[in-house]
């Protein structure tokens, strides 16, 4: 038998040898790997300059194909916030020329999609649609930006349904806690504006607005191209500059303008001690608590890693320090988490639980985050900790379109597309040593954000035995939200 050759009994007597995490690492490495041997990433230029990133993925059925108008509602104020949603909803309802049933009907026969997005920094028209199909799909897209429905009577639908999502933020407390914490605490800067307003906002919003906007938005020069999908890399790049053919006909001079956009810096933010804010809701019987540490990260590096590690140990649900202390040791919650965010510099702890448990949460947090600090980390916990970022960070690659999205993100940002390739070889090397260093180095809880959602009336006193004056607590009212 030849020496390099593994029978079935040997294979199996290697498996049986394996542990269960070793096991799966081993399977799911095999089809990462296999997965990316199938994919070539092409970076080229169109007739008016602009980028286009092609990914050949010939185990796609269909071609997604991404229009990324850079600007996004980070460049609308925090008075008309919002409107890049209602603009996302009215362009669902296709272009004048047709009625929204038609528009369906065609998109459903072409077996295609066409649907719009947005972020603080972009406003994404994703095309997907088989590759015979996708030049005549791309040309419905252009239709339906170039011609879009800003009338009143599809205003007045988006607007209602946005109007509707907006009023449930006040009935969600922690979603409120949110909405209202990251942009406070970051001055409505535009990474934090995400499209999303509270009610009175989306309220004050007009049709004039939308038309306002709408040019400024969704703008032919500031347009990137990403796709994916199994169409060759010649094809991809006719049917791309077909339509950017087209777009030559609105736009004499569609010479592509790059947007420079300027991150937050986490030294422009941090407080010199933890500042109180406290959301009033009259009679609130659980209270929300959030806290936000501006803290610089490198998001596309080790570092980012071993911050993943490094949370997962602290507060990854009831397997973290935070939960175990809080939630089964104490019965104070039913949760308590903490995360640092992908692409904007703070992490953040998050947790709830009724007046009589507020307490002692204000207490628990940082002690159980100074205790995490000063013990030694196990080599067990880390190795499982990276097991899990492992399984979170597949799941959300699953399919050639998640992974394209994840690379256009890190480009808006200013980061390495390429960290997406190198995620599992970076995260495999992350060490205990590692982690003591981050944890001890970067988890600052002496100066940040602590933002609470519930009846002033209780949470006053409480924070007041905590430790925090209450004259320098701020208090706003529910319906104060912006």
């Amino acid at each position: 038998m030849n020496s390099q050759r593994i029978n079935s009994t040997t294979l199996v007597s290697i498996l049986a040898s394996l542990s269960i995490p070793a096991l799966l690492t081993f399977s799911f490495s095999q089809a990462s790997a296999a997965a990316q041997d199938l994919q070539k990433v092409y970076l080229e230029k169109l007739s008016n300059n602009a980028p286009i990133e092609i990914v050949e993925d010939i185990t796609s059925p269909r071609q997604s194909f991404i229009l990324v108008f850079q600007g996004g509602a980070g460049l609308v104020p925090k008075e008309q916030q919002g409107i890049t949603t209602v603009l996302s909803q009215m362009l669902g309802e296709g272009p004048k020329s047709m009625t929204g049933d038609a528009y369906r009907k065609q998109l459903f026969l072409l077996n295609s999609s066409i649907s719009v997005s947005g972020s603080p920094r972009a406003m994404y028209v994703s095309v997907t649609a088989p590759v015979d199909n996708l030049k005549k799909v791309l040309s419905l897209a252009f239709e339906v930006i170039q011609n879009p429905k800003l009338d009143p009577e599809t205003f007045s639908i988006a607007h209602g349904k946005v109007q509707t999502s907006a009023n449930s933020i006040l009935d969600n407390m922690r979603g409120a806690t949110y909405y209202f914490a990251f942009r406070d605490a970051f001055k409505f800067h535009p990474d934090v504006l995400d499209g999303s307003a509270a009610p009175g906002t989306i309220k004050s919003l007009s049709l004039e607005t939308a038309k306002e906007w709408y040019p400024k938005l969704m703008d032919f020069q500031k347009m990137a191209v990403a796709t994916v999908g199994p169409a060759t890399k010649w094809k991809v790049l006719a049917d791309a500059q077909n339509f950017m053919a087209q777009t030559k006909k609105v736009v004499k001079k569609n010479t592509y303008i790059p947007t420079e956009f300027k991150g937050i810096n986490p030294a422009d933010y941090t407080p010199a001690e933890i500042a109180v804010a406290l959301i009033n809701k009259p009679k609130a019987t659980d209270n929300q608590i959030l806290y936000i540490f501006p803290e610089s990260l490198q998001f596309d590096s080790k570092e980012r890693l071993v911050s993943l590690v490094t949370h997962e140990n602290l507060g990854g649900g009831l397997t973290g320090m935070l939960g175990d202390v809080l939630r089964t040791q104490r019965g104070l919650t039913y949760h308590a988490s903490t995360r640092a965010d992908g692409q904007r510099p703070y992490w953040t702890v998050y947790t709830f639980g009724g007046i009589f448990q507020t307490q002692g949460l204000l207490a628990g947090v940082p002690e159980v985050i100074e205790k995490f600090k000063a013990q030694k980390i196990e080599a067990k916990d880390v190795e499982l900790s990276k097991q899990m970022n492992r399984t979170f960070f597949r799941s959300g690659m699953e399919l050639p379109e998640d992974r394209l999205f994840s690379r256009l993100r890190l480009k808006m940002y200013g980061l390495n597309p390429g960290f997406i390739d190198q995620f599992e070889d970076l995260l495999g090397k992350v060490t205990p040593e590692e982690v003591d260093q981050f944890r001890k180095a970067k988890l600052n809880t002496q100066k940040g954000f602590l933002y609470l959602m519930g009846d002033k009336s209780q949470i006053l006193p409480v924070l007041e035995k905590a430790g925090f004056k209450k004259d320098k607590v701020r208090v706003i009212e529910l319906t104060e939200l912006i």
